[in-house]
């Protein structure tokens, strides 16, 4: 299978530091790479290079892509434009995302009453949800996200998830991180421990565990539910809710179907155990 992303020997230095050096790894379409490290460790450097916004000082970083789409840990600094004015920007930029589909994008992320305000005035969760809506733009078949949970509501968390299940169904990958050695938001088909430049396969991480859903459930969805392929189990829970532990290979198609059948998201995240 032909990789969406090769990273090859990549390396970066910002005078006489080396933050990254010798990283190698391979995407292919629908994978999930969560990247993990303590700040400093070169993360979001790496994912600068990954979404081409950055230049290695070495190395080859080859991308089979119609689109990248690319969620930074903060929005660029002095961004005077209004939320709506940086979207029709960046839609122009990118080859005119037509005003419904950033209308469509704004009221999923709960924009709608900040997209006259100024970046400048917004707060960091609003800041981000501005960022998402951008990445998302051009349909991306890789998904770039630097931390992209921090700051949000549990409603932009659901749509989020929701985006993120939607582009890997049509083939996309996403490569992501968070904080030190956990992964939140969705789970990882590959954790990538990031420690003072160098790159290693992680096991002690969301990859490994089962992702559990807890959905306020529409009628009849426990069934529906129970019998999808990697589902390991689906309980009540009070209030007419539903906990829902599912592989985490799985986890985005029973994230989409729950969806459909109408149920909402209130919590996903790494279980505890299977």
């Amino acid at each position: 299978m032909t990789a969406i992303l090769t990273v090859q020997d990549l390396w970066k230095g910002f005078g006489d530091r080396q933050v990254l050096g010798g990283v190698s790894f391979a995407v292919h379409a629908r994978d999930r790479i969560g990247l993990i490290g303590v700040n400093g460790s070169g993360k979001s450097t790496l994912l600068r290079l990954v979404a081409g916004v950055s230049t290695a000082s070495g190395g080859i970083v080859t991308r089979r892509v119609r689109a990248t789409g690319y969620v930074p840990e903060r929005p660029p600094a002095n961004l005077r434009m209004t939320g709506r004015g940086y979207l029709t920007r960046m839609a122009r930029i990118r080859g005119g995302a037509r005003d419904e589909r950033i209308d469509d994008l704004i009221g999923r992320l709960g924009l709608a009453d900040w997209a006259g305000a100024r970046m400048t005035t917004m707060s960091k969760g609003t800041a981000q949800k501005v960022l998402i809506v951008q990445a998302l733009l051009a349909d991306p078949d890789l998904l770039v996200l630097d931390e992209p949970w921090s700051g949000l509501d549990a409603a932009a968390q659901t749509a989020l998830a929701a985006a993120v299940a939607e582009r890997r169904e049509a083939g996309a990958c996403v490569l992501y991180t968070d904080h030190a050695e956990r992964l939140v938001g969705v789970p990882a088909d590959r954790a990538l421990l990031v420690e003072r430049g160098a790159l290693t396969e992680s096991a002690a991480t969301a990859a490994v565990m089962p992702m559990r859903l807890e959905l306020a459930a529409g009628n009849g969805a426990a069934g529906t539910l129970a019998g999808l392929p990697g589902v390991r189990r689906v309980g009540p829970l009070p209030g007419e809710r539903l906990e829902v532990l599912v592989d985490p290979g799985a986890a985005d198609a029973v994230l989409a179907r729950a969806l459909a059948l109408g149920c909402s998201v209130r919590r996903a995240g790494p279980a505890a155990g299977p």
